[in-house]
């Protein structure tokens, strides 16, 4: 059996720790450091496999306390692309390669998310407008 790294043990209590943060009833709204946990994760992770599992898992779990909702599976796939986006770092690092993905998996997810909200929505116009 191989031995548990202390960067692995440290990026599993990052992902539990960035899971938890989501159901503080004090934090900023509408922010987490979700996508920060997964790009991290997918960087460092000694097998890529961790790197789906063990963010994914926690956040399961701490949805499971604030709820689910209908969208979860948009949600859950968003996160699957944003992690995936972040093997692109792993190999090389450098802070222009990790700003770039930061903010461009934030802007994929608000994208992504607020797009299907829209689409699926009867509060919004279903035109232009209504989508900005």
């Amino acid at each position: 059996m191989k031995r548990i790294t202390t960067i692995t043990l440290l990026l599993v209590l990052l992902a539990i720790l960035s899971a938890f943060y989501r159901i503080l009833p004090l934090r900023p709204f509408n922010f987490t450091p979700v996508i920060g946990m997964m790009l991290t994760g997918a960087a460092f992770f000694p097998r890529r496999w961790m790197s789906y599992i063990i963010p994914l898992g926690a956040l399961l779990v701490s949805d499971a306390i604030i709820g689910f909702h209908n969208q979860m599976w948009l949600v859950y796939g968003t996160y699957v692309l944003i992690i995936s986006l972040g093997f692109l770092i792993r190999d090389k690092i450098s802070a222009v390669k990790v700003l770039g993905l930061s903010l461009s998996s934030s802007l994929i997810f608000y994208l992504v998310t607020n797009f299907f909200c829209w689409y699926q929505s009867s509060i919004y116009t279903q035109d232009l407008a209504g989508l900005i």
